[in-house]
Formats: structure tokens, sequence, C-alpha cells
């Protein structure tokens, strides 16, 4: 009985089943309109997440063994730069060179032992502080890598036969130190928390 607003008689019936559109609009507009206006669909926080940076994947698990890979490393490029810096002639004796290029190569090795301790520098503070440090460990790879290669065929080719041990043994140690920039660089998203120590 749509327009009946006092009690209702003994015996009537007011069907429910469709219910006054009009009045249930009437009842809920304005609450719902006034939620509507006055309530974010997103909350700031909720936006921020959705149009900032993607996340970084969680690691699958903390490969501890960074440490001593680092702390190899780290002790080969002290022993190679002491050396390069301020005992060059024990590293140029065993090359069969002019006497114009055995005058040069003093200052030469001396530039390359700066450059070696600039990109270890590079790599620590990518390492510690989390910058960028997948990218640098894959930059890092690839010069060490390319600079092994041109020492065979510019300096290594020049050495007198035999080699001598000495410089046997020290491409070989160049060559792990370089899967183990292969290896740092595979595995990066598997590095420990940073900040944290080189040998951490």
């Amino acid at each position: 009985m749509p327009g009946h607003t006092g009690p209702l008689k003994s015996g009537s019936f007011v069907s429910m089943s469709k219910p006054s559109a009009g009045l249930c609009l009437r009842a809920i507009g304005k609450p719902m309109n006034y939620l509507v206006e006055k309530m974010p669909l997103l909350s700031q926080a909720e936006l921020a997440q959705l149009f900032g940076p993607a996340p970084k994947a969680p690691a699958t698990g903390v490969d501890a063994s960074f440490r001593y890979r680092n702390a190899f490393m780290l002790l080969v490029v002290m022993v190679h730069v002491v050396r390069l810096l301020f005992f060059p002639d024990q590293i140029y004796t065993p090359f069969d060179l002019s006497a114009a290029a055995m005058d040069q190569l003093p200052q030469y090795f001396q530039y390359r032992g700066l450059y070696v301790l600039l990109v270890a520098a590079v790599y620590c503070y990518s390492y510690t502080k989390d910058w960028y440090f997948d990218r640098v460990a894959l930059v890092v790879f690839a010069m060490a890598s390319s600079s092994l290669s041109a020492d065979f065929f510019n300096i290594y080719a020049f050495i007198h036969s035999p080699i001598p041990a000495a410089t046997l043994f020290f491409i070989l140690v160049r060559v792990a130190v370089i899967a183990c920039l292969l290896v740092n660089a595979i595995r990066a998203s598997r590095a420990p928390a940073r900040p944290c120590s080189v040998f951490s």
C-alpha cells in the first residue's frame, strides 16, 4: 500500500517483494553520494605503490660464499696493485722487448695499477651500498675478461719461452678472479642484505 502512512487495518496485506524504488533511493541516496564523493577509491600509499617502481624480487636465498670470493679478489687486487705501483721491474723482466719499450713500461704499469685500484673501489662501493651491483658486476667481469685477452696478445706474447712459473701462476690467479666475478654477477640477487661490509 504505497500511499499509506497510518497503522494497517486488521487483515490487510502489503507486498514486500517489490519495494518502492523511490523510497530506497531517498533512504540511501545521500549517504551513498557522500561516500563516493568524499572517500577516494585508493589511498595515497596504494597509488604510490601502483605507479612507483617495481619492487625487487625477493632473493631465493643468501649466498654465504660471497665473503670468501670477495676476500680472495681483494687480496689479489692488493698484491697486484702493489706490484704494479712499486715493483714494476719484476713484472716485465721476462719480456723480450726493445729498450725504448722497457723505458715506457714502468709508467704504463703505474697507470695500470691506479686503474685497477679505481675499478676495485667502484666494485666495493657498489657491493656494500647495493648501487646497481648486478650491472656493475657484469661490467667489471667484462672489463677483466677483455683485459686478460688483450694482455695475451700485447704483453704475454713477448715472454721468453718457456713461460716463468711466477707469470704462469699469476695468469691462473687472474683466471680465478674472473671466475669469481662471473659467479658474483650471476648470483647478484642472492647477495647479503645491504648496506654491509665487503666480507659479509
